[in-house]
């Protein structure tokens, strides 16, 4: 099928007419139907043969990648593990131990890593007062259906409220 695709792309790419054009424009549409009928049956081929392996088989490992594969669920990939000389490690055990070494040494050495200093400073007022624009803007950006805060206000009413809320907010 893609041998004549091609053959039929460039005999539309040389026809300089628009009788040829369109009647090669048609044969291709036709070929390209005709091979998403063959994929699909050959995708129902395959998903046959995997049922009937399913209903076959009394080994749940191969019943259990079979229905995997039914169901089109893709394994995840694997990780690359790196030991400390920088050599990969193939085994899911070997990736395992080493990842477990390297956090319990992360979180049980002493590190000499100073910790970040808490921020000190003085608190400044606001140099200028919050606008009405601002609370509304903030309102706006409220998303629906959270849970209340200390306040017990929900944000829809917030959010839906009139500019007399807002004026109200802005001279809090």
């Amino acid at each position: 099928f893609s041998d004549k695709k091609k053959a039929l792309q460039a005999s539309l790419n040389h026809s300089n007419k628009p009788e040829d054009r369109n009647l090669v424009r048609s044969q291709i549409n036709r070929l390209q139907n005709d091979i998403k009928k063959r994929l699909k049956t050959i995708q129902e081929e395959q998903a046959d043969i995997l049922a009937q392996e399913i209903n076959s088989t009394d080994n749940a490992r191969a019943c259990f990648a079979a229905t995997r594969q039914l169901a089109g669920i893709k394994r995840a990939k694997p990780i690359s593990v790196h030991d400390k000389d920088t050599n990969l490690i193939g085994t899911d055990a070997g990736k395992a131990s080493t990842l477990k070494n390297h956090f319990e040494h992360k979180f049980t050495s002493n590190s000499t890593v100073q910790p970040i200093e808490a921020f000190i400073e003085t608190m400044s007022p606001l140099t200028a007062p919050i606008t009405v624009h601002e609370v509304k803007a903030a309102a706006e950006a409220l998303k629906n259906g959270r849970a209340t805060g200390p306040d017990k206000i929900p944000s829809e009413l917030i959010k839906y409220s009139n500019n007399t809320v807002f004026e109200r907010y802005a001279k809090c």
